[in-house]
């Protein structure tokens, strides 16, 4: 498992891990090879996940300009190929009603609408993948459960909901303990949960990939098993060096994220705080395993610890089970 505080580089065409996503995706879009000569590019951008691949079709639909990606390893490889598929308004630790005590409502509320079109934004690029590829990226019944995982949680869940209703215009409710058992699933630690309608579950990697094709209808070079291990400043080029080749760049975006190893850039060394995830799917469970579940719906879940449990039932009847923590060393 490639660890950022002790490896040099994730690897240089390293396959797709052994995992259910990978199983079930088929295969990935056709990517360039790896360069044998130097070459001088208006754009570099290291990193071949949604941030790489998206940054690169935007450019290019937008702006007219035609990046190159340079990947260590296939395309959405890292986190873009491993996560849980939840598509949402994600703000990290701190509720709404906290941001506005520690920095007030109109920081709230700017933070609040730049999720909103930052789930906008996904929207339609799926729906243009959806469009213009034949990639298909598994999207299930929209809904999102943040449950209480305490009787102590639901007091502020509630008042959570009151607020987001009144001053965000958010389409959100509140679930009793009860309401979750009869509707969604059954637990005995779901004391109650906001319902948030716009998000939902899909197949992370293939959802890389359509940002992957999108990215190459519109012109953006991608090379696989191309890591970067150097990079230096030459007047007013950025000098990249891959295996076979240097590459000169008028900019560069570095979108390596979880797997940016040490020494890569001087401005990065040192900050990033390694988190420690695990993912389970079950077999298919049979219609009994689901009765004694009461799995009534695919709505995505996740609880009110501050070490986040996910989970959701798959197309195919799996149980998907997400966890993590932090990693110290």
């Amino acid at each position: 498992m490639y660890d950022p505080l002790i490896d040099t580089s994730p690897g240089c065409n390293v396959a797709y891990p052994d995992s259910y996503w990978a199983a079930i995706s088929g295969h990935a879009p056709q990517s360039d090879s790896a360069p044998e000569n130097d070459m001088d590019v208006d754009v570099a951008i290291i990193g071949a996940g949604y941030t790489g691949l998206s940054c690169a079709y935007q450019l290019a639909k937008i702006h007219g300009i035609k990046a190159h990606i340079f990947e260590a390893n296939q395309s959405a490889w890292g986190c873009s190929g491993r996560n849980a598929g939840f598509v949402l308004k994600s703000t990290g630790r701190l509720s709404y009603p906290q941001m506005i005590k520690r920095w007030g409502q109109s920081t709230a509320k700017n933070v609040y609408d730049e999720v909103s079109r930052g789930l906008e934004i996904t929207n339609a690029l799926i729906d243009e993948i959806h469009r213009s590829t034949s990639i298909d990226c598994q999207i299930q019944s929209k809904g999102y459960l943040r449950v209480a995982h305490k009787p102590a949680m639901v007091k502020p869940l509630q008042q959570q909901v009151k607020l987001m209703q009144r001053l965000l215009n958010e389409d959100c409710e509140f679930l009793t303990a009860k309401h979750i058992q009869q509707n969604y699933f059954a637990s005995p630690l779901a004391y109650g949960a906001i319902r948030f309608k716009d998000s939902f579950g899909l197949n992370p990697l293939r959802l890389a990939w359509g940002y992957q094709t999108l990215a190459q209808q519109a012109g953006v070079a991608i090379y696989t098993g191309s890591p970067v291990s150097q990079i230096s400043q030459q007047k007013d080029w950025q000098i990249l060096q891959t295996p076979k080749a240097k590459i000169r760049a008028k900019k560069l975006v570095i979108a390596t994220n979880g797997y940016t190893a040490n020494g890569l850039h001087s401005q990065l060394d040192g900050r990033s705080l390694p988190v420690l995830s695990q993912i389970i799917v079950t077999e298919p469970l049979n219609d009994h395993q689901i009765s004694d579940c009461h799995l009534l719906s695919s709505n995505v879940v996740m609880d009110t610890r501050a070490l986040k449990y996910y989970f959701r039932k798959l197309p195919d009847n799996r149980l998907f089970i997400w966890w993590s923590w932090r990693y110290h060393r």
